[in-house]
């Protein structure tokens, strides 16, 4: 069972941490210049079901994480959690269960609505309607932007904390 939640927990959380790596240092900043652009682009991610993927893969992480936890600690979770080793696998957890739920309050519910604004202006003929509409993109790739370097930077620490915990 510990093979299998650990190959679960280190594979799914590589592909939530690189996502959300890629997104945030690369992807944004590139899409950033053009609220049409970066638009079509969070439709284009929907599509393909990115936000229900990436909270899924997250979740699978979580849960796999603390289920080992569980066992490793033979359900004494708080003498584990005094060990070395204990201390900093649950606080690598703790950081990235505030980073799922960060993403999960507020970056998601901002990304799909720059989506839905997205596909507004395609359609949209009125120049000042498009002009409010790629302010409030604006407005909403700012907040999206700070939103998701505070989660990447939790789970590269989560990451960082859990791959070094056993040495720690």
């Amino acid at each position: 069972m510990m093979i299998l939640l650990r190959l679960l927990h280190v594979v799914i959380g590589i592909f939530w941490v690189g996502s959300m790596m890629f997104t945030t240092f690369f992807l944004f900043p590139s899409l950033a210049g053009d609220p049409a652009v970066m638009g079509q682009v969070m439709q284009g991610l929907m599509r393909r079901r990115l936000m229900q993927v990436l909270p899924a893969a997250a979740l699978v992480t979580i849960l796999s994480g603390l289920w080992m936890v569980w066992i490793i600690s033979g359900g004494n979770v708080g003498a584990y959690v005094h060990t070395p080793a204990g201390h900093w696998f649950t606080t690598g957890g703790g950081l990235a269960i505030v980073g799922f739920v960060l993403g999960l309050a507020f970056a998601r519910p901002a990304a799909m609505k720059a989506a839905r604004i997205g596909a507004q202006m395609a359609s949209v003929t009125d120049a000042s309607e498009k002009s409010r509409l790629q302010l409030e993109m604006k407005g909403l790739q700012q907040r999206n932007a700070l939103i998701t370097l505070v989660v990447a930077t939790l789970l590269i620490l989560a990451a960082a904390v859990m791959a070094t915990a056993r040495y720690l």
